[in-house]
């Protein structure tokens, strides 16, 4: 999933948006996607810029439909609002890398697969048997 995140200043107030970018969603990220549901991740919590910390409601966001989320930071509130508004942004998109990485790795019903090479059973004497006897140097 490409990710675009937008800082702006306008009138004092820093508004961050993180959205789609222009090569938004892979065929495999909307499979799994399909196949395991929406990802969900929280869009607000604690952020933290240049030893300032907030802490925005919680808010549940679903990715990609939720997208774009935003979020914005007043000069009047902090002088490091620029700061918060790119750190939040940066958090967003580490939490929707985390929720994606998840459910790539998720496998629908397999739960392992293995290949193994099987002797044949002593005393079944099919003619592909004494080929592999020879070639395993064997004595059926």
């Amino acid at each position: 999933m490409q990710i675009r995140k937008t800082v702006r200043l306008v009138n004092g107030i820093y508004h961050s948006e993180v959205s789609l970018g222009d090569n938004a969603i892979s065929p495999t990220e909307s499979q799994a996607i399909a196949q395991f549901g929406p990802v969900t991740i929280d869009s607000g919590g604690t952020v933290i810029a240049n030893a300032q910390t907030v802490i925005l409601p919680a808010r549940v966001t679903g990715i990609p439909d939720g997208l774009p989320i935003k979020q914005t930071f007043a000069l009047a509130d902090s002088t490091q609002a620029e700061a918060l508004a790119h750190a939040w942004a940066e958090t967003i998109k580490d939490r929707i890398s985390v929720a994606l990485h998840d459910i790539l790795m998720k496998d629908a019903g397999v739960t392992g697969t293995t290949e193994e090479n099987v002797l044949p059973t002593p005393g079944d004497r099919r003619t592909d048997d004494l080929q592999t006897s020879d070639w395993m140097n064997l004595s059926i």
